[in-house]
């Protein structure tokens, strides 16, 4: 959280030195000196911006967690269940139509999903967690209205007092690994602010961008890698069963980017004739 920080705080001192070049006057609408917000606006962004990062800390936390306790595959599931959420928020709250292609899509990924979960044989508590906080932080993001880095760097900002207080714990018990573990693990932890926030600049630069349905599929993108991830890399063991579940959730991920390209080779085929 810490780099995450640091990283756009110096990404935004570069965008604000370039734009106050290029003008001399001060705009009535900056913020804490970085960041452009409306007066007539300012509190509504703060209080989804508030949301929106209890929301990303609580994934960020669990999904660390899992990791480190070598579940990579079971956290693999919340990042599957996820963009079923993201679909259902985009149609039940904000009303958005889908391609009756893409509800084919969604039916092979729900089948998929379902069965991976009663294999689980229990309730995924996890998974959920990672699926909801996950899912509601795209629909506050699309709330919210703010440009990519000025929304991303406020939320990390309203995460930097817990996260330098637990640091300093950490610190004081003798347990901190920065500066104690040589220089590549040291290199390592930094990395970890713009590893960490290149991946969500994207994702708000796209949740105010396409619909939330549309993202939700093609979130699919990342637990498939997530999963490969911990099942070549990791070596995690991955019955027989599990595999038909996961194919399931890539035939409708294949739907969809196959309805897509067809989609837009139609949308095209006029502009082209003209």
């Amino acid at each position: 959280m810490l780099w995450a920080f640091l990283t756009l705080t110096l990404v935004l001192i570069v965008f604000k030195y370039s734009a106050s070049a290029k003008t001399a006057t001060a705009d009535p609408d900056d913020f804490l000196g970085l960041i452009q917000i409306p007066k007539n606006r300012r509190l509504r962004v703060i209080g989804w911006s508030i949301v929106a990062s209890i929301l990303i800390a609580i994934n960020w936390l669990v999904f660390v967690w899992c990791v480190q306790s070598h579940l990579i595959v079971e956290s693999s599931l919340g990042y599957f269940v996820n963009p079923l959420m993201s679909v259902a928020l985009g149609v039940i709250v904000l009303g958005e139509k889908i391609r009756w292609t893409n509800w084919i899509a969604i039916g092979f990924a729900a089948s998929g999903v379902g069965y991976l979960t009663w294999l689980y044989g229990s309730i995924p508590y996890l998974a959920l967690m990672l699926a909801l906080s996950f899912g509601l932080y795209g629909l506050v993001k699309k709330r919210a209205s703010l440009d990519a880095i000025p929304g991303l760097w406020l939320e990390t900002m309203m995460l930097l007092i817990p996260a330098v207080a637990y640091l300093g714990y950490r610190s004081f018990q003798g347990n901190l690994d920065l500066g104690s573990a040589g220089f590549g693990w040291d290199l390592l932890i930094i990395s970890t602010g713009p590893v960490t926030t290149v991946p969500l600049l994207l994702f708000a630069y796209s949740a105010t961008r396409i619909p939330l349905s549309t993202m939700g599929l093609l979130q699919y993108i990342a637990p498939s890698i997530q999963f490969w991830m911990g099942w070549y890399v990791m070596q995690e063991k991955v019955s027989v069963n599990r595999w038909y579940g996961f194919i399931l959730v890539w035939m409708g991920l294949a739907v969809f980017v196959v309805s897509s390209l067809l989609h837009r080779t139609k949308r095209l085929e006029p502009a082209i004739i003209d």
